[in-house]
């Protein structure tokens, strides 16, 4: 036996990858993120898309509460009257707009404004009395032009 017997060669069930130490040092897309927190952020995501409809359905709710109330016309809006109640994207807080019923009124939204701003304790204090929940909800009261669609 003079040939020198050559070694037996393992099988590799990987290739090797040249220059593995650039390819560590360069950042890739999902490196060093919790998988946890992956799952979180794409559950947080699709929820916001999810309309709420337990805040839809207080603002019916307010809505029905206000536009039987005699509020308006005991400050002395008798000519405004109630076109929707909104649901901001912050829980717990609604728009609430109003209108003048006569298109051919000449009224200054900022001072009728100021008005509901002043009585909106009144405001506030009947709809918790007919809204069940911990907490009156907040609201902002908004003019809106006499021609505004009654889209509720």
């Amino acid at each position: 036996m003079t040939a020198e017997a050559e070694p037996e060669k393992k099988p590799t069930t990987f290739r090797r990858i040249r220059q593995i130490h650039l390819m560590a040092q360069e950042q890739r897309e999902g490196d060093g993120v919790d998988p946890r927190e992956e799952m979180r952020t794409r559950q947080r995501r699709s929820s916001r898309n999810k309309p709420d409809y337990s805040n839809q359905r207080l603002a019916s709710q307010i809505f029905d509460i206000i536009s039987l109330s005699s509020w308006l016309s005991d400050i002395g809006l008798a000519d405004f009257e109630f076109v929707r109640v909104l649901p901001t994207e912050r829980s717990g807080r609604y728009v609430i707009e109003v209108r003048c019923t006569h298109p051919n009124l000449a009224v200054d939204p900022v001072s009728i404004e100021q008005v509901l701003r002043d009585n909106k304790g009144i405001l506030r204090v009947e709809i918790a009395e007919a809204v069940q929940r911990r907490k009156a909800p907040d609201f902002q009261l908004r003019v809106v032009p006499a021609n505004h669609a009654n889209e509720r």
